[in-house]
């Protein structure tokens, strides 16, 4: 997929600064995250104060301290760019949509919060509309109990000062499909507006069929009125069907894929142990020497951890503790398959073998055995 949108902005806004902010400069990474001049980062003084002041309504209405990241500043900037052009009937005048590609942990949330108080700003203000309808849908139940409650207790703080004429509707993706006929009409009227934010929504697009169809028919529902727009999120656009690729092409406002997210040091680290054939596919071979090297690859990721001091991270001045890390490091093992133990191991009526017996349940094994 060529990200024609954000390839574009990011030459046009940021110049010679365009390979820097992508580059894992950690000069000009600081030099945008502490609101530099133009000459130093690029960006815009108008631009960046109003980033700064989207941010300080935020942290003063939920009593925080955010500060932002290189990336999301740029996302916002970007973002700002097209929504300026759209309100004055320039380039961007039919853009109705803008999708970020961001990394599981980058952030995506405060950002999706950040862009509430920037479309508000959009549209003229709180003085603008008699109601603003905001409906956050994703494809996924799991992350709905999620933004019910964060989402919705921002709101709950804004409605306090814009005397509650903000509603808000947090559904999954099927939910809102199977909504009545009309469901989604808004009054005919200049102030009432609708904003639509749309989480992991690459889940609805990977495929074809009726559940492709109805995903992108809710879309185009949601913003069928004049007064409506959208902003999605999502880790990843690999994968959508390729009828789709051309408007995210277009819609693709900044890319903060996996790969930049772990180049910059945020995403997790990570050891692999490989095989050079399948251990597990012949029963008479022994696993212990591949548990003992995957042990010892454990060993030294643990022993590593456990060197690591607050006064190593950067930016550990800004961090509300000292010494070491307080979080505990996350172990997993990953499977080969997830069987019945009931029918592990079993022959069938030939005498051969019915069912493989599990390679988690064959290291579990090993791992009582250490202490015979």
């Amino acid at each position: 997929m060529e990200l024609k949108l954000y390839n574009d902005l990011k030459r046009m806004l940021l110049g010679d600064f365009a390979a820097r902010s992508e580059a894992g400069d950690a000069d000009y990474q600081h030099q945008v995250e502490v609101y530099a001049s133009r000459q130093a980062s690029g960006l815009s003084r108008q631009i960046s104060r109003r980033i700064q002041d989207w941010l300080a309504e935020y942290n003063r209405l939920g009593n925080r301290h955010f500060r932002l990241r290189y990336y999301q500043i740029l996302a916002l900037y970007f973002t700002q760019h097209v929504l300026a052009q759209k309100r004055v009937g320039k380039d961007f005048a039919e853009q109705k949509a803008l999708v970020y590609w961001m990394a599981t942990g980058s952030g995506k949330t405060l950002l999706m919060h950040l862009n509430i108080l920037q479309y508000i700003e959009h549209i003229g203000g709180r003085q603008a509309f008699d109601e603003l309808q905001i409906i956050l849908t994703t494809p996924g139940v799991n992350l709905i109990e999620q933004h019910r409650r964060e989402l919705g207790a921002f709101i709950d703080r804004l409605n306090v000062q814009y005397n509650q004429r903000i509603r808000l509707i947090v559904e999954t993706t099927g939910a809102l499909v199977n909504k009545p006929p009309g469901f989604f009409q808004l009054p005919d009227s200049t102030r009432v507006f609708r904003l639509v934010l749309v989480d992991e929504g690459h889940i609805g697009l990977a495929g074809g069929g009726k559940q492709t169809g109805a995903f992108k028919q809710l879309r185009r529902d949601l913003l069928a009125p004049a007064n409506a727009f959208l902003f999605e999120y999502s880790a990843t656009y690999h994968g959508i069907a390729d009828k789709h690729v051309a408007d995210y092409e277009q819609q693709i406002v900044y890319d903060y894929n996996y790969y930049r997210f772990f180049k910059d040091g945020y995403g997790k680290d990570y050891a692999l142990q490989s095989l050079s054939d399948d251990r597990f596919a012949d029963t008479g071979k022994s696993e212990a020497a591949f548990f003992e090297a995957t042990f010892d690859t454990l060993q030294g990721k643990l022993d590593a951890h456990a060197g690591l001091s607050v006064s190593q991270a950067q930016g550990s001045g800004q961090l509300p503790f000292a010494g070491r890390f307080p979080d505990k490091p996350l172990v997993a093992f990953m499977g080969n398959t997830v069987e019945d133990p009931r029918q592990e191991g079993k022959l069938d009526k030939h005498g051969a073998g019915k069912d493989e017996v599990s390679d988690i349940r064959r290291l579990l094994v090993w791992l009582v055995h250490l202490t015979d």
